[in-house]
């Protein structure tokens, strides 16, 4: 007994288990993206509600042209049509089956489906690694909607209805795939430090005009990906971000070139924390950073020191701008041939500042995945 108690005490003392995300994990989740963006075009449609300029992805749920989608309200609570946006930009009216407010989706249907449709599939949560499509643009209507890699911020319990994910940044009603591309949830309403999503089998439950519906529940086998450990409701409470988050944001700055080719740019006399981030593209003090932030006297921080910088040129159509310093050696970025595939991972560096003057020597990450190219002819990446 005493030496399960001094064991017991031992293990409380311990740091909890690091989750650890390998390079074999980055690629397993790139290779699934990429695969799950090139199913998209026969199994997601882009929907609107007539009156409203806003759009949502909403996904084909059966080969009846039956479609699972995030609930828009319309203006004045007219009973105004849903639409289906076609790849030519023209408009569909689809027959709306019925609407649940409460848990932001809505069943429509496209009155005449096209052949090619394909079904989702749905399954049970397996692993802690999820696809969030997330809305496309009106300007963009036709083009495939942005893919966002999220994870679960702790294992859901037994018998818990929805799965907390780690990002704020979708809207309600949007659909949660695993990596095999299953749904498995929608979106609830965002929290400040989360997303809730239901569970695609208790929506069934609540939704009961889904049953006849919706394909047959199966489990994906996906090889295993690491999970995020149990936790209790009151440690649950105090997680802000998935211990899955923090492993792969690691990762991914693992990945940086060292030292980064990367600087603060900010106008004369403003706080560090006002900055935009640069980045080199050439040894001798050549900067390439956002335009429409910039004022006519500027300053970039690099290495601890701060610079006098000269604005050379700018671009309004991209809002880029040329900013130049008077410093030699400097660290140039890598630049690539080719565009990667739809779904691929992609990372921006982003620096921080401890205080208004000194900058954080490890650079944080934001993520995302590569979407498409826009008609101008510039990539366009949801981050």
């Amino acid at each position: 007994m005493k030496s399960i108690l001094i064991a017991s005490v031992l293990a409380s003392l311990l740091p909890a288990q690091t989750i650890t995300w390998t390079k074999d994990h980055e690629i397993f989740v790139q290779e699934r993206t990429t695969q799950f963006a090139s199913k998209l075009s026969n199994q997601m449609v882009i929907i609107g509600r007539l009156g409203l300029s806003e759009t949502r992805p909403a996904v084909v749920i059966s080969n009846g042209g039956h479609i699972l989608s995030p609930f828009l309200p319309s203006i004045d609570g007219e009973d105004a049509p849903y639409l289906l946006y076609q790849i030519d930009g023209s408009r569909i009216e689809l027959e709306t089956v019925a609407e649940n407010s409460k848990r932001f989706v809505s069943l429509l249907k496209i009155k005449k489906p096209p052949a090619n449709l394909i079904p989702v599939r749905i399954s049970k949560p397996v692993d802690h690694t999820v696809i969030v499509p997330t809305t496309a643009p009106i300007i963009s209507i036709g083009e495939p909607p942005s893919l966002f890699v999220d994870h679960l911020e702790f294992a859901p319990p037994e018998q818990a209805k929805a799965l907390r994910l780690d990002s704020t940044l979708y809207t309600r009603g949007a659909p949660v795939f695993d990596l095999s591309g299953a749904l498995i949830a929608t979106t609830l309403k965002g929290r400040e430090t989360n997303t809730p999503a239901l569970m695609i089998q208790w929506l069934i439950a609540d939704f009961p005009e889904l049953d006849t519906i919706i394909a047959d529940e199966s489990v994906s086998g996906l090889e295993n990906l690491p999970l995020v450990p149990k936790t209790t409701k009151e440690e649950a409470k105090e997680i802000v971000v998935s211990p899955l988050t923090r492993a792969r944001q690691r990762f991914i700055q693992s990945s940086h070139p060292n030292p980064l080719p990367c600087v603060l740019v900010s106008n004369e006399g403003a706080q560090a924390t006002h900055s935009v981030i640069g980045t080199i593209i050439h040894a001798e003090g050549l900067i390439l950073t956002k335009a429409s932030d910039l004022g006519p006297s500027l300053v970039v921080r690099y290495k601890g020191k701060n610079y006098p910088a000269v604005l050379l040129s700018t671009d309004e159509n991209t809002d880029l701008a040329l900013v130049g310093i008077s410093e030699l050696g400097m660290p140039v970025v890598r630049w690539s041939e080719e565009l990667p595939v739809a779904g691929s991972v992609v990372a921006s560096p982003l620096l921080l500042q401890e205080s208004t003057d000194e900058m954080v020597a490890e650079a944080t990450s934001r993520v995302g995945n590569f979407s498409h190219v826009l008609e101008v002819g510039l990539p366009s990446v949801h981050a």
